[in-house]
């Protein structure tokens, strides 16, 4: 789809071509990965054999090439892993900020109980 829109687009402001540049490369590079998603072959280095330039097939795409993990839903039991690993996070987050709650009402006992010390040494 962006692809079809790209094709006939003319940046107005492009000054530099520096957009012109962008998209022609774009393009390049999404035709090259149709044709690799395509099975194509390109011509390659010359066969001795057959006295011709050898046809090569060029490299199938990676899973993640065609659809990113990101793009899949999870099944029940990793949704169930998940949630359990936010909820286990979300307790450790609990008791983190109950253990700094605790020091810092330490702290100004310990802070109050000095102060107290200092004014009766004086």
């Amino acid at each position: 789809a962006i692809v079809a829109v790209l094709e006939n687009v003319k940046f107005e402001f492009d000054r530099d071509g520096r957009k012109n540049a962008w998209r022609s490369s774009f393009l390049t590079h999404v035709k090259f990965l149709v044709s690799r998603e395509n099975g194509e072959t390109v011509r390659g280095g010359w066969d001795p054999v057959k006295c011709a330039r050898a046809e090569v097939k060029l490299t199938p795409l990676e899973s993640n090439q065609i659809r990113l993990p990101m793009y899949f839903y999870l099944n029940g039991d990793e949704a169930q892993r998940t949630c359990a690993r936010y909820r286990a996070r979300t307790e450790r987050v609990e008791h983190l900020r109950r253990e700094v709650e605790r020091a810092e009402n330490e702290f100004d006992e310990s802070r109050a109980e000095y102060t107290a010390i200092l004014n009766d040494s004086r």
